[in-house]
């Protein structure tokens, strides 16, 4: 069966089951009817800024229903990603907050604007993901989604357990990698690394135990699970960025009043612009605070740089058309482009990778 089938068949079965949700009506009472309750899963621990993100967000969905929905959050208890999807598709949650790797497992679409060093600093991502974010919806929307918000968690770089700078420094070492994506698997080979693939849950013991070496991912991220005592060196290249998603059902969303549905996906909207800045002023603070704890980073010299540029470049003909569909990918990369040539016109072609 092709993932849209399955999808469409998770979403028939959600369908079903949300129908559990409406309280069933009491003989001779004109009593109010139980609130909706939206059950939302994360692996944002609590009391991160994406927690405190979502709880505005339950305030917006009580206010904006009068109270007849109740957003109900479950901070990094429900399991990984994959296990968040699966509870997606089988009713027990009917809502999530996750990465891109995560939403991966519903739809890819978003995978294309998650190459390697696509971007060089936000406001080219702000650009490119502003444009492509309707295609991201629709992608969604067609598996039996409803995209609430987008933001960005920052940047992913490589937090390792010894000195690393270079290409060459990392060849050998061991690196966390999640599942379901031998393509990114592959690319990250490409760069030296060997690629251990396990659970997020699976970090922290990994890296206690010497298993992994290298944990990629954001500054805000290696604060909230404490992983950077374990990995107490950064090399300050910008591999990617962590794109995230907040989504519904669509069974559970058509059962809201469609003028509140309208006012909460505004407002929601304005959450996700609020929860990116947040996200990157705190990716500062969150270097400052580990530098201060012991944290080393590693800049790359110019030629460096440019080394780890080239791989990105092998890196994303590992997984363009495998991992990330091939015509999304190249639009990308066009948007880029079309954006660093309106902000530099008389840059030469040769800048574009």
């Amino acid at each position: 069966m092709s993932g849209r089938a399955t999808g469409r068949a998770a979403g028939a079965l959600a369908i079903a089951l949300a129908t559990l949700l409406i309280p069933a009506p009491t003989p001779g009472t004109t009593a109010e009817p139980a609130p909706l309750v939206i059950k939302l899963g994360t692996v944002a621990p609590f009391g991160t800024i994406v927690h405190k993100s979502l709880l505005e967000l339950a305030e917006v969905f009580s206010a904006e229903t009068g109270g007849r929905v109740r957003l109900q959050i479950y901070p990094g208890s429900v399991g990984d990603e994959a296990a968040i999807v699966r509870k997606l598709r089988i009713g027990q949650l009917h809502a999530a907050t996750l990465t891109s790797k995560g939403l991966a497992l519903i739809t890819t679409e978003q995978m294309a604007v998650q190459l390697p060093m696509l971007f060089d600093d936000t406001d080219e991502m702000d650009a490119v993901v502003g444009e492509m974010q309707p295609t991201f919806d629709r992608a969604l929307e067609e598996d039996g989604y409803v995209a609430l918000f987008w933001c960005d968690g920052g940047w992913i770089q490589f937090f390792t357990r010894r000195p690393a700078v270079s290409v060459a420094d990392v060849k050998g070492m061991r690196m966390w990698m999640w599942p379901g994506d031998p393509h990114a698997a592959r690319s990250f080979a490409l760069l030296g690394f060997e690629p251990v693939i396990l659970s997020d849950v699976d970090v922290i013991p990994s890296l206690q135990t010497g298993l992994v070496e290298v944990f990629p991912t954001t500054p805000v991220t290696a604060v909230a699970l404490g992983s950077y005592p374990l990995t107490p060196h950064l090399i300050d290249v910008r591999w990617g960025s962590m794109l995230g998603g907040t989504i519904v059902t669509a069974a559970v969303w058509q059962q809201i009043d469609p003028a509140a549905r309208e006012r909460i996906r505004a407002r929601a909207r304005q959450l996700g612009r609020e929860l990116t800045a947040r996200a990157r002023a705190d990716a500062e603070a969150s270097i400052a605070i580990m530098r201060r704890r012991g944290l080393t980073v590693h800049t790359p010299t110019p030629a460096q740089l440019a080394e780890w540029r080239a791989r990105s470049v092998e890196a994303l003909a590992v997984v363009r058309g495998k991992s990330v569909d091939a015509a999304l990918a190249d639009r990308a990369v066009a948007l880029r482009d079309a954006y660093r040539a309106r902000q530099s016109p008389l840059a030469p072609a040769s800048q574009a990778r």
